[in-house]
Formats: C-alpha cells, sequence, structure tokens
C-alpha cells in the first residue's frame, strides 16, 4: 500500500514538473506590450518583460537577468529594432527555434515616417517638394487600431505554439478588441472639446495617437528618438509660441521641466503629463487601457481656464 502511494505521488509529480515544461515561456519588450500579450493569455500564463519600468526604451540597457530571460523564451513579442536598437543584437544570436514577432514588421501596423523638424508644418512643407525620409516612427503602440490588430497577430502565435489553449487564445482576442473598441469611443467622447486646441510635444512620440484621434499638435522640443534639441530647433520652437501660440504642452514623467521653461520664453503654458509607458501602473492586462484613460483625462484638462 505504501509503494503504491509513493508511485502514485511520483506519477503526480511527474505529471505536474510536464505540465510546466510544457507551458509557454513568453516574453515583452515594453509594458504596454506586456499588457496587450497578457490580455490574450489571461487564464493560460503570465508573460515577462524586459524593459524596467521608468526606463527609457531608445537608450536601455540590456540587465544579465533580463538577457537570461530572453535566451530561455519559447516566443519573444516587441516593437523593433527601431524602438529598442539595444535588444538587435541578443534577438539576433537566439536559437532559431525560438519565435521573434516584432510589430513593427507585421503588415497589418499603420506605421507613418518620423519627422525631423520642430514645426510639424514644415515637415509637410518638405514633403510636399518630394523629400521622403523613409524612416519609421517607432511609437507604434501608442495608436489603439495598430493594438487591435496585435490582438490577433498574437492570437494567432500563441495558438500555433500551444494549440491545446486556441479556444481560450480566441476567446481572450475577442474580449480585448471589445475592450479597445469602449476605449477608443470614451477616449473621443473625453477630449471632443479639445479639437482646436494647439499642443507642442516634448517627446516626438504621440504622432499615433494624434493621428487616431485626430489631435493637433504642431511640433515638438525634442525627435522621436528622444535626443536632445540643437539651438536651431529651440529656436524655431520659440519663435512659433511667440507669434502663434500654444494651449498645452505633452510631456513625460521622465523628462525635466528645464527645456519646457526655455522654450516657453516666460509664456505661461499649460502641461499634460502622458506617460506613453503607463510606468505608474501595475504591470498586467489593465495597463493599456488604464494608460489610454490617463492620457484622455490629463488632454481634456489642459489649457481649460
Amino acid at each position: 500500500m505504501k509503494n503504491t502511494i509513493i508511485t502514485a505521488m511520483a506519477i503526480m509529480l511527474a505529471t505536474q514538473i510536464s505540465a510546466r515544461a510544457d507551458q509557454l515561456n513568453v516574453v515583452t519588450d515594453i509594458a504596454p506590450v506586456h499588457s496587450l500579450v497578457a490580455q490574450v493569455m489571461d487564464g493560460v500564463e503570465t508573460p515577462s518583460v524586459i524593459l524596467e519600468p521608468g526606463a527609457s526604451p531608445h537608450h536601455a540597457n540590456l540587465r544579465p537577468s533580463k538577457a537570461a530571460a530572453i535566451q530561455s523564451a519559447d516566443i519573444v513579442f516587441y516593437i523593433g529594432d527601431a524602438l529598442t536598437p539595444w535588444l538587435s543584437a541578443p534577438l539576433a544570436k537566439l536559437n532559431t527555434e525560438i519565435v521573434k514577432v516584432s510589430f513593427l514588421n507585421q503588415s497589418v501596423t499603420t506605421q507613418l515616417a518620423n519627422r525631423d523638424f520642430a514645426i510639424f508644418e514644415e515637415e509637410h512643407h518638405e514633403h510636399d517638394d518630394g523629400h521622403d525620409h523613409g524612416v519609421i516612427d517607432p511609437h507604434v503602440w501608442l495608436s489603439p487600431k495598430n493594438a487591435q490588430q496585435w490582438l490577433m497577430v498574437i492570437g494567432d502565435t500563441l495558438s500555433v505554439h500551444d494549440p491545446e489553449n486556441a479556444s481560450i487564445y480566441s476567446q481572450n482576442v475577442s474580449r480585448a478588441i471589445e475592450g479597445l473598441e469602449k476605449m477608443h469611443t470614451d477616449f473621443s467622447q473625453k477630449i471632443a472639446s479639445r479639437k482646436d486646441t494647439k499642443f507642442l510635444a516634448y517627446h516626438d512620440a504621440f504622432q499615433y495617437l494624434e493621428h487616431d484621434f485626430n489631435l493637433t499638435v504642431v511640433g515638438a522640443i525634442s525627435s522621436s528618438d528622444a535626443s536632445r534639441p540643437s539651438a536651431k530647433r529651440m529656436i524655431a520652437l520659440q519663435k512659433h509660441i511667440t507669434e502663434q501660440g500654444i494651449d498645452c504642452i505633452l510631456s513625460e514623467p521622465q523628462f525635466s521641466e528645464k527645456l519646457i521653461q526655455s522654450v516657453s520664453g516666460g509664456n505661461k503654458i499649460a502641461i499634460a503629463e502622458i506617460d506613453p509607458l503607463g510606468t505608474k501602473h501595475t504591470l498586467g492586462p489593465n495597463l493599456y487601457t488604464a494608460m489610454f484613460a490617463d492620457f484622455a483625462n490629463e488632454i481634456a484638462k489642459c489649457g481649460v481656464e
């Protein structure tokens, strides 16, 4: 009898170990992508994330623990090399059996070109003259329309590699898409009164947000790669603010207000704090929609007298 119990326990333990071994190890690059993947994997497993909270995806360093997580992954979902160039080499060295899904490489992803000028109206004039930059703005996750498409890509990828849970992934994708559609409606209603507001971005990261919600962002202090602005760029911005005015500056939590004060030239301009990485929110499936709810609240009240 004792041997029978021991044998049964051994079989149960072996089954549990086998089940754990069969679970997908999924890694993501940034918190918003993690949130989308977590929504699809809900009830099955929890993905991990590479970028540390508060770190810039443009200039981060890969910690050894995160490098090890990538090496042991089954699937890696990430935006692409244009956002996280420091991930290029580690991903290139991965075993060919590890699945790498770059959302910038997906045909369903709407992509917009980087803007080089401080004042975007000048950019449009330059393009009209036949000049084409050809470099893609990597902040593609700030388009909920892109996110909806990615949910289906995520679900399909997970289902291929974990067919036993395909029905769960499919149900989660449908539920997540409904959630994003509601979020889009709520956002549009929240900011409806700001259609004529002139915004200036601290960092040119919000082009996809502008595109999806018809916001008027006239320029940016720092370019898309978050590099420090040149003196020429600052002068152009100061001139525009003096001559045409700005209603609100879209800043981010990690940036100093010194440049904002410098570019405003003593003019009192309202500031909305927009965090494109959702740093203050708990990592998980709710982060993406919570982040956009914050955006809507900040935009709706910025510059309102």
